[in-house]
C-alpha cells in the first residue's frame, strides 16, 4: 500500500479515493482503472482553471528532470504547479519556484527572481535526497518560510490557496 514512507524511498504516489473518478479520463472509477495497474500518479496544475494531468509510470518519475522543469517555468514567468507524491513543486509569475514538503512543513527554494538558485538534490534509480533549506508555512495569502539561518522571510502574491490544495492531494 503507498504511503508517505514509501513516497520519499523514491516511490511516488498520489493518494486518490479508490471510487473517485479516474485521474487518467478513463470514465472509470479509479479502483477499476489505474489502481489496478500500480501506475504512480504525477499532476501538473497549470495557472489556468484547466488542470492538465499526466500519468506516469513510476519508472517514469525523475525527481531533477521536474526539478529542472519547474525552474524552467519560473525562468519564463509561467506559473506552474507540480505535486510528486507528498512532494509540491511550484513556479511563480515573478520567476521564484520552491519544492516543498507539506508533511514535514520542508522548503527548498529552486529558483528566485528567474534566477536558479544553489540547492543539493541527490537522485538515484530507486531513492532520492533532499537538502532541505527551510521549514515553511501558509498563513492565509502569506507565504513564510523560516531558514536555517533564523531568517524569517514572509512573501506574498505566490499562489498559496492552490498549493494548499496540492498539498492535500486535491
Amino acid at each position: 500500500m503507498p504511503t508517505a514512507e514509501n513516497s520519499r524511498k523514491g516511490r511516488f504516489y498520489v493518494k486518490i479515493p479508490r471510487n473517485a473518478p479516474c485521474p487518467c479520463g478513463s470514465g472509470r472509477k479509479y479502483k477499476h482503472c489505474c489502481m489496478r495497474q500500480g501506475s504512480a500518479q504525477l499532476f501538473e496544475a497549470r495557472a489556468d482553471p484547466q488542470v492538465q494531468k499526466r500519468i506516469l509510470d513510476s519508472k517514469q518519475v525523475n525527481i531533477t528532470r521536474e526539478i529542472d522543469y519547474i525552474i524552467g517555468q519560473a525562468e519564463n514567468g509561467k506559473a506552474r504547479i507540480v505535486t510528486i507524491g507528498s512532494l509540491v513543486l511550484f513556479s511563480t509569475e515573478t520567476g521564484d519556484a520552491w519544492m516543498l514538503d507539506p508533511e514535514d512543513r520542508l522548503a527548498l527554494c529552486l529558483a528566485r527572481g528567474g534566477e536558479r538558485e544553489s540547492f543539493t538534490v541527490t537522485e538515484t534509480p530507486k531513492n532520492f535526497v533532499v537538502a532541505w533549506q527551510a521549514n515553511y508555512r501558509i498563513d492565509g495569502e502569506k507565504f513564510v518560510v523560516l531558514e536555517r539561518s533564523g531568517r524569517i522571510r514572509t512573501i506574498f502574491g505566490y499562489p498559496t490557496k492552490k498549493i494548499m490544495q496540492a498539498s492535500a492531494g486535491r
